[in-house]
């Protein structure tokens, strides 16, 4: 579009229209005519109603305003953590380079690791969060003082106050950075940014402006944006173990969203395990949760984690008063997670708790979701079809009494075969329970997967009649009959 002088949303200084952002798109080449044309009529379609919009406010100008300031001519790259929030105030910020046109930097606090290191000049910085949007310069206007005496004509005595200090009153001329947001009719808020020269306590008119286009780093946005729920940043899970299965929890978990996870393990990292633990080989020899408590903040900001080197039963014991959203076991040891399991029904009643485990080889894995009270428990599924108490879970795809340990360099090396990618689909499954017990669904709920058992058969491996069936049940299906009548552990007392 040439000659364009009006603010239009979806349309660019450069005159550019954006007639579809859908990603999903699909477009059949060899019929040119046909897509110039539904790109034309979906162009004028557009311009049409972006002119209503000019006329009525510049609403969905405003919603599109981040889009539209970026692709102005003196646009300059900046990234910050700010919050874009409602709260105006001093931040920090510094160039990459020595240059007054160089990349900008804006963060609160501490500079974020990921942050360049190099601090080539220091600039006084201010966010301003406007309580109405101000239009910018059109596409053939420059950027001028004029448009920041229009913000300022928003500012309350706050931001007039923070204007002041910004601007400062040294006879020496310097340059500034801004951070401005303004009302998004569709909520949030869009963010534009200036750098430009200051002189005796006024925007110094010589030296020229530039806008930035910002780049979010903050937790917010970037949950957000990357499919995490806003609504899990204040829950509190704890991990029971954080072997190839737990810390694959705790990583989903922390994609998701989860605010705080306390992660109880008292193991190191062993060289056996490299291939299928979220933790690399640079962590060998240090404990896990140590370990994990250092690379879940650094790969998802905003997440709190307490690493907990010792023993769940005795963890447990000692922290009845913690308060906790839920529990994931991931132990692969079903004494001790019957042991826990009565433990938890005393000391955080009304708690969601998901346990988990993996079969050998290629068999599956299972996912059990309940509550700490009520009916329906881990000791339910430890029974035989009579109803009596069981050694072996009903859920078992192995017959009892068969040797499911490997070694390679004798007893001491002993483990159960599985690999990373069995390991990784148990623990999306299990995180997958927790978020939907956190959501409000009905517990308790039993949830599996099951593979092709070629290598299990291969290794000579009897598997129960369970397995079998499991290929052709689902879940919902399942979850009643494996549970059954309530077990002596969940029963109402009389």
């Amino acid at each position: 579009m040439d000659n364009n002088d009006e603010l239009l949303a979806h349309v660019a200084c450069h005159g550019w229209v954006c007639v579809k952002d859908s990603e999903s798109l699909s477009i059949d080449f060899s019929r040119h005519a046909d897509t110039v044309a539904e790109t034309v009529l979906a162009a004028i379609h557009l311009l049409e109603k972006s002119l209503e919009d000019s006329k009525q406010g510049h609403a969905e100008f405003f919603n599109e305003l981040e889009g539209y300031w970026s692709n102005r001519p003196e646009m300059l790259f900046g990234r910050t953590t700010v919050e874009v929030d409602e709260r105006s105030r001093s931040v920090n910020c510094y160039a990459d380079e020595d240059t007054d046109f160089s990349n900008l930097n804006f963060f609160e606090g501490s500079k974020p690791s990921h942050f360049p290191t190099k601090e080539a000049r220091g600039y006084r910085a201010v966010y301003f969060a406007l309580p109405e949007p101000v239009l910018p310069p059109g596409p053939n206007e420059d950027l001028q003082i004029s448009y920041l005496e229009n913000l300022q004509k928003e500012f309350d005595a706050e931001q007039q106050a923070l204007w002041a200090e910004l601007l400062g009153s040294t006879p020496k001329p310097e340059r500034v950075a801004l951070l401005v947001s303004m009302p998004r009719a569709v909520g949030g808020r869009s963010l534009i940014g200036f750098t430009f020269g200051v002189l005796e306590g006024c925007p110094d008119a010589d030296t020229p402006i530039a806008n930035l286009m910002i780049a979010r780093h903050t937790v917010t946005h970037m949950r957000e944006r990357g499919g995490a729920n806003l609504s899990l940043g204040s829950r509190h899970i704890v991990v029971f173990g954080c072997g190839s299965v737990g810390s694959e929890v705790a990583d989903a978990l922390a994609t998701s969203g989860v605010g705080k996870l306390t992660l109880v393990d008292p193991q190191s990292l062993s060289a056996d395990n490299v291939f299928r633990h979220a933790l690399g080989r640079f962590w060998i020899g240090t404990s896990k949760v140590h370990a994990l408590q250092a690379t879940l903040p650094a790969r998802y900001p905003g997440i709190e984690v307490v690493a907990q080197p010792e023993d769940a039963y005795r963890w447990l014991l000692t922290n009845t008063t913690t308060e906790v959203d839920g529990f994931i076991v991931a132990l692969g040891m079903p004494t001790l997670e019957r042991q826990l399991s009565r433990a938890i029904r005393l000391s955080h009643p009304k708690t969601p708790v998901v346990y988990t485990w993996l079969e050998p080889l290629d068999l599956g894995g299972h996912a059990v979701a309940v509550t700490s009270s009520g009916q329906g428990c881990l000791d339910c599924l430890y029974r035989d079809d009579e109803g009596a108490d069981s050694l072996s879970s009903r859920t078992s795809y192995l017959e009892p009494g068969q040797t499911l340990t490997r070694n390679l360099t004798g007893c001491a090396s002993t483990f159960t075969p599985y690999g990373a990618i069995q390991s990784r689909r148990t623990a999306l499954l299990a995180a997958e329970q927790m978020l939907k017990a956190l959501s409000g669904s009905e517990l308790p709920y039993y949830a599996y997967w099951t593979g092709d058992g070629s290598a299990a058969a291969a290794h000579g491996l009897r598997t129960t009649a369970w397995w079998r069936q499991a290929k052709t049940n689902g879940s919902v299906d399942v979850t009643r009959p494996m549970f059954g009548s309530a077990c002596k552990q969940c029963r109402p007392k009389k």
